[in-house]
């Protein structure tokens, strides 16, 4: 099985990983990166779920397995799969 994620840094260096991709926002004086927010006109995505945003240790990116980004930089999509070992 394999899917796709985006990885974003919030300005603060916090790391996430989500399933859609992400709006860059500012809260307060504080920008992040934020799941899809809603349609206005149809009160929905395009896909009728806005996805997951999941937090990540900033150690995956210091040992070299998510790349080296700041604030600055767009989301990056990573790739993944796996085997369910049947």
């Amino acid at each position: 099985m394999a899917t796709t994620l985006y990885y974003a840094v919030d300005e603060n260096g916090a790391a996430y990983l989500f399933t859609k991709k992400p709006e860059r926002k500012s809260v307060g004086a504080q920008g992040v990166w934020m799941k899809p927010q809603a349609k206005a006109a149809t009160g929905t995505t395009e896909d009728e779920d806005s996805g997951l945003m999941i937090p990540v240790s900033s150690t995956l990116m210091f040992e070299g397995f998510l790349p080296r980004i700041t604030w600055s930089d767009e989301p990056v999509e990573v790739s993944t799969s796996w085997a369910t070992g049947e």
